[in-house]
This record gives C-alpha cells, sequence and structure tokens, in this order.
C-alpha cells in the first residue's frame, strides 16, 4: 500500500522459499502470485515464467484455485500485450479450474475476461452474453467490488456500440456500488462518462450534476479526468446553446492535457 513493491516482492520470494523448504506448496503458489501480481509491465517475460512455475507447482500438489489464479494473470498478461485470441484459452482453463474449486470469484473474473477479448475481437454476442453471466453470479454472491467493475465494462461497450439508453443504465448500477471517498478516481470516471451519455440524450441538468460532482472528487489532480470534465462541459454549453461559453470551454479543454 505505500508503493514500495521491490520490497514487498522480496519479503515475498522469501516466503514463497520457506514456503517450499516446509512442503507448504498451498502458501508456495500464494505468494508467489503475489509476487507476479507487483511484477512491473517491463517484465513480462520474467513474470511469464513466473506464472509457469505456479502451474507447474499447481499440477504437481491439485492446488486448483492457484492455478485459476496463475491462468487468470496469463491471460490478463496477453491482454496487456494486445493478443486477446491468445488470452482466450488462458481464461477458458482458469474458468474450469475455479468452477472446480468453487472459487465464484475467480470464475466469474474469468467469464468477464473472455468477454473483453471477444469484445476486442469484433464478437460482441458473445462478449455480452458472457458479461451478463459475470453479472448474474457476481451479483448472486454478493461480490459488491467485481460487480461494480462488470457493470462498468458492460455500459462503456453498449454505449461504444450505439446502446445509449442500456449503456446509461448499467453506469447507473456501476455509480450506485462506487464510493466516491475510498475510490475517487474511479467515482469520477464512471460519472463522466455517465455524464457523457446523459449529454447526448439531452438530460442536460443531470448531466451537469454528475459532472460537476465528478470534478468536485477528482479536485483538479488528473489532467485526463480534468480535460474529459470540461469537454462535458462544453458539450452541455452547447446543446444549450451557449455558443461562446462552450468554445471556450473547448479551448480549456485542448489545452488542459497533451
Amino acid at each position: 500500500r505505500e508503493g514500495r513493491d521491490t520490497d514487498a516482492r522480496a519479503l515475498l520470494s522469501a516466503a514463497a522459499a520457506a514456503a517450499h523448504g516446509h512442503a507448504d506448496y498451498e502458501l508456495e503458489a500464494d505468494s508467489q502470485l503475489l509476487v507476479a501480481a507487483y511484477a512491473p509491465s517491463t517484465e513480462d517475460e520474467q513474470t511469464k515464467k513466473l506464472i509457469d512455475g505456479i502451474l507447474e507447482l499447481g499440477e504437481a500438489h491439485n492446488l486448483r484455485y492457484q492455478m485459476a489464479a496463475a491462468l487468470l494473470n496469463l491471460g490478463l498478461l496477453r491482454i496487456h500485450q494486445s493478443r486477446f485470441g491468445a488470452a482466450i484459452p488462458n481464461f477458458e482453463q482458469a474458468a474450469q479450474s475455479a468452477k472446480q474449486s468453487g472459487a465464484t470469484l475467480l470464475y466469474s473474473i474469468a467469464l468477464g475476461n473472455l468477454a473483453t477479448c471477444y469484445y476486442s475481437l469484433g464478437d460482441f454476442d458473445r462478449a455480452l452474453d458472457l458479461r451478463k453471466q459475470a453479472i448474474a453470479i457476481q451479483d448472486r454472491a454478493g461480490l459488491t467490488t467485481p460487480l461494480r467493475d462488470s457493470y462498468l465494462e458492460l455500459g462503456s461497450s453498449q454505449l461504444i456500440q450505439g446502446n445509449t439508453q442500456k449503456g446509461i443504465e448499467n453506469l447507473r448500477h456501476a455509480l450506485a456500488l462506487v464510493n466516491a471517498e475510498d475510490a475517487p478516481e474511479l467515482y469520477s470516471l464512471i460519472a463522466t462518462n455517465l455524464a457523457s451519455a446523459l449529454e447526448t440524450t439531452g438530460a442536460l441538468d443531470e448531466a451537469e450534476r454528475l459532472n460537476q460532482s465528478a470534478a468536485t472528487v477528482n479536485k483538479g489532480s488528473d489532467l485526463e479526468m480534468k480535460a474529459a470534465l470540461l469537454l462535458n462541459q462544453a458539450a452541455i454549453a452547447e446543446h444549450r446553446g451557449q455558443h461562446e461559453i462552450a468554445v471556450n470551454t473547448y479551448l480549456k479543454a485542448i489545452s488542459a492535457s497533451k
């Protein structure tokens, strides 16, 4: 939490070695999973070797939960590399291992990641079906955080596809599940996207209220977000026929961020 990832990884590697010495393979795998989680994005190849080692350990000692988590990490690594087709088998195997071990959270996340892959490959119907499956599982199990993220992904993809009303509905669900004090960046992101969508439908007062709420939470610390908020503000002014205000605000949005 202090951002000292290098120190954290050193402690976790030591924990993994000690666990191996005591033949506690589950703890060893758990420790290695966290080492992989703290790996910088520049170390993809080393992270891949680490994940392969966890999978070998899991296979040797029937650690289905840890194997599911490792396969999720491997799939995410391939998404990071924009290798969506290559990630699909990883997430399918992760879903199977998670189901076998009764890991509802990991199973729903695997389905959601499959949805991301299929969406990125243009198979929107399959992506929609998988995302809805993930949401149903997360809702039944009371998994609030992944449910929030799933609603955000679903709503955002629906907006991109032009299904504005459904997109707005699902972004509302996502916003209802986020606490502005605990996650200000996420709150600003969802509120800004929702405000933008509402502006296109003519719900200008609500769009403005949400945009101002996001601006209050953001406090100008995130320049990209500041630009997005100004863009919304300008679009709302334009929609109201306030063209001079709109032009000046668009210019502010252009200069707010690179």
